[in-house]
């Protein structure tokens, strides 16, 4: 005759059992997290190539800047109906999936009240356009480029979108001279990477440990921890609205991405 447990020894089974579970579900945890960083590093080299075949259709020229403020680079679609920055790439057709998947982090969770960075939400609908003038926005950035001219007093003008306006817009009016290229700019220079517009969305993705970003040359790096910590001390230092200094420091924070280069420009020749 089998003898039955006691209780004691029922204990003993769940106990072993809870020990195993506390042990491996953090593995578990971590094995998802490092799965959506690969597909976010993925989409992050997906809008490089992206950029690379727009600038051979293009004379070499991108679509980055900035909209308002300088931390207004994440926009796909703007509100008096353009697509502009990334929403270019999409528009132009150079993005071979039509979802919203290549601009969403797999690992951002959207903290906003208002579901301002959620597929599809009222606040940010998809595809752009479908809902009239309502912004769309990707939870990837482009370079603002302000910095250009603070870095080494280029002809670039202040990227707004104002001059976005008259540069992309499909009337012919691209502008040559203005117009941000990519064969102008060394290849370690850091020209697309996830949102970093405030602390909150910088924390809401890959446990607020780092993040992607995509280079001129093509390539994408993770963040180091040392440059992820100097940009999180920026980014938590900002107050109020971005103007003034604030801008500034995102500027530079941008800055810090760049690989061991003085400033993000191919030397003219002499």
């Amino acid at each position: 005759m089998r003898r039955a447990f006691t209780l004691i020894e029922l204990l003993v089974v769940i106990s072993i059992i809870a020990l195993l579970i506390a042990i491996l579900l953090p593995a578990l945890g971590a094995a998802k997290e490092s799965s959506r960083r690969i597909a976010c590093m993925s989409n992050t080299k997906q809008h490089n190539t992206m950029r690379s075949a727009f600038a051979a259709d293009n004379k070499q020229g991108i679509p980055v800047g900035r909209t308002q403020t300088m931390q207004d680079c994440y926009y796909l679609y703007y509100v008096n109906g353009e697509f502009l920055l990334n929403g270019r790439l999409l528009e132009g057709g150079y993005s071979t999936d039509e979802s919203y998947a290549p601009w969403m982090c797999p690992s951002f969770i959207d903290q906003t009240p208002n579901g301002t960075f959620t597929e599809n939400s009222n606040r940010n609908p998809w595809p752009p356009g479908s809902a009239g003038n309502k912004n769309t926005r990707a939870h990837y950035a482009v370079r603002p480029m302000r910095d250009l001219d603070m870095l080494n007093g280029s002809s670039y003008p202040n990227t707004n979108y104002q001059h976005l306006q008259e540069w992309w817009r499909d009337t012919g009016t691209y502008s040559d001279q203005y117009c941000p290229k990519l064969d102008d700019m060394k290849s370690e220079m850091a020209v697309g990477a996830e949102i970093m517009s405030n602390a909150a969305n910088m924390d809401s993705r890959h446990e607020g440990k780092g993040m992607n970003v995509g280079y001129v040359d093509g390539h994408a790096e993770w963040t180091d921890d040392g440059e992820w910590r100097k940009i999180r001390a920026v980014i938590d230092g900002f107050t109020g609205n971005f103007s003034g200094q604030n801008n500034e420091d995102f500027l530079r924070a941008w800055i810090t991405l760049d690989t061991d280069i003085e400033d993000g420009f191919v030397d003219p020749p002499q």
